[in-house]
């Protein structure tokens, strides 16, 4: 009997040291494999999430700036029927011939930024203080201004006072006057202004290090650059550009300029400086100055992931490039461990061709 205990004692046993041991050795390097597949995942979840992130950044850039172009050179049709076809003329200048705009006093001229749909600063941002472009610096981004009116005077009870900050456009005082009901002689927005507001956006990319330009990144600071606007709907004009869309590393403006009366559409595309530089053209007895005839805007934004490290390291000797918005081949430095992606669209300028409907 007690040989018999013995044994039953002896199977009863636990692990040894040893055992133990190796056990708990196993168990680590399988926590740890998973571990670092959890990690490996996770860092690939978010480096695809920031690399779609950027590209959903520079396609809603792009929709923005192809939006407010659309606008560029609008006035509304607001002359009445011509014969019983109720075929109506649009204006065949910009601004209108009869508009009441800039300046107070006959004697200061109109900004020439102010006198057309578009207007383009090469390399430099355009001053809203100054109304001209500030000084250009190499490698900087353009700017662009597009200038439209309301379209208030076609009977809306409201129409579109906002500028591309929110502001309303009713504020500057260029348009102090033309607010106002022809009836009341006083600002009401149930009713329409005697003539349709005068709005002016002006889009630029912020690079200053301020606060406006930092955003949080997995609980981390980061400076980027911005997809900013400034528009005529502030109280005072100043010089800051509320940031609208983070993640933009360059803008690029070029413009199409038709050089002949026999067409409209525009034979080669210039940058702002070159546009400014080309001289008058008589089309239909009309003298059209160079921004007055552009017909088209080509957008090249570039967008650029931000925080993180979205990119795989290259190997050696064969590293990472892109292509910039002058379809030059940049390639990135080892450390640069973001990805960059160019976007290029072509807008046509529908409010700059006279014609009727």
């Amino acid at each position: 009997m007690k040989h018999i205990a013995l044994i039953q004692h002896h199977r009863q046993r636990g692990l040894s040291l040893i055992e133990l041991l190796v056990a708990m050795a196993i168990t680590l390097v399988l926590v740890s494999g998973a571990i670092f597949i959890y990690l490996g995942t996770r860092d690939n979840q978010k480096a695809q999430e920031r690399i779609t992130e950027s590209a959903e950044t520079g396609a809603l850039a792009l929709a923005m700036l192809g939006r407010e172009l659309a606008n560029a050179g609008y006035y509304p049709s607001t002359m009445p029927p011509t014969s019983k076809t109720n075929t109506k003329q649009i204006l065949n200048a910009y601004p209108p011939n009869n508009w009441v705009f800039l300046p107070t006093s006959p004697t200061t001229p109109t900004p020439v930024a102010f006198l057309s749909g578009v207007f383009g600063c090469d390399s430099a941002k355009f001053s809203p203080i100054n109304s001209t472009c500030d000084s250009s610096v190499p490698g900087a981004a353009d700017s662009i201004v597009i200038n439209y009116f309301t379209s208030d005077a076609m009977g809306s009870s409201v129409g579109q006072r906002r500028d591309c900050t929110g502001g309303d456009v009713g504020k500057d005082p260029v348009n102090a006057v033309r607010k106002l009901n022809a009836i009341t002689n006083t600002e009401n927005i149930d009713l329409p202004p005697q003539q349709p507001l005068f709005v002016s956006n002006r889009y630029a990319l912020n690079t200053t290090n301020s606060a406006a330009n930092k955003v949080e990144v997995d609980k981390q600071i980061v400076s980027v650059k911005s997809l900013a606007c400034n528009g005529n709907g502030a109280t005072s004009q100043t010089l800051f550009y509320q940031p609208l869309l983070a993640g933009l590393e360059d803008m690029q403006f070029t413009y199409g300029v038709y050089s002949t009366a026999k067409s409209l559409a525009p034979d080669r595309f210039y940058t702002a400086t070159e546009v400014s530089a080309l001289t008058n053209l008589t089309v239909d007895g009309i003298v059209k100055k160079p921004w007055d005839r552009v017909t088209a805007v080509r957008v090249c934004l570039i967008s650029k992931t931000i925080g993180g490290n979205p990119k795989i390291d290259d190997k050696a000797g064969a590293l990472r490039t892109y292509t910039d918005c002058n379809e030059a081949t940049q390639p990135q430095a080892a450390t640069d461990k973001n990805i960059y992606k160019r976007f290029v669209q072509t807008f046509g300028l529908r409010n700059q061709l006279t014609q009727a409907y």
